[in-house]
């Protein structure tokens, strides 16, 4: 689990779902694991969200950060984890927040993944950018 703020944890499952949706929306299946849940375990870890490619035996992992958890902390607690965990997976950040990210993946060692963003606008909603796949 994130170490992140309670009062954004909300924020932050939001976005998981919302990212989980847009793969099953398109066709794909998919699974997350919001909130410290263990809904769907993928090679010994719980990413935020799993999404299986159509008619191959591969595998998208994301890990969703909100701005508060993108920090040296949660590179040594989780990224670390995730890029030995995974061959490859995306670390999707807050729109603004990627050069940071980036820095911190870098900083880590971490060459595995990519940086991948999503933005929230006025009413409430919210998009991703740079999604595989999709």
């Amino acid at each position: 689990m994130a170490l992140r703020m309670e009062c954004v944890q909300g924020l932050h499952d939001a976005r998981v779902r919302g990212l989980t949706g847009i793969y099953t929306a398109k066709g794909y299946t998919a699974w997350c694991n919001p909130d410290g849940e263990k809904n769907r375990v993928h090679n010994d870890g719980y990413p935020d969200v799993t999404v299986k490619l159509k008619n191959e035996d591969s595998y998208y992992v994301f890990g969703v950060e909100t701005a508060d958890s993108i920090t040296q902390a949660q590179a040594e607690a989780q990224w670390k984890d995730y890029s030995c965990a995974f061959q490859h997976w995306y670390l999707a950040v807050p729109a603004g927040q990627e050069e940071t990210a980036q820095e911190l993946l870098e900083d880590n060692g971490i060459a595995n993944c990519t940086v991948v963003s999503w933005n929230a606008n006025e009413w409430g909603g919210y998009t991703f950018s740079g999604l595989p796949g999709v």
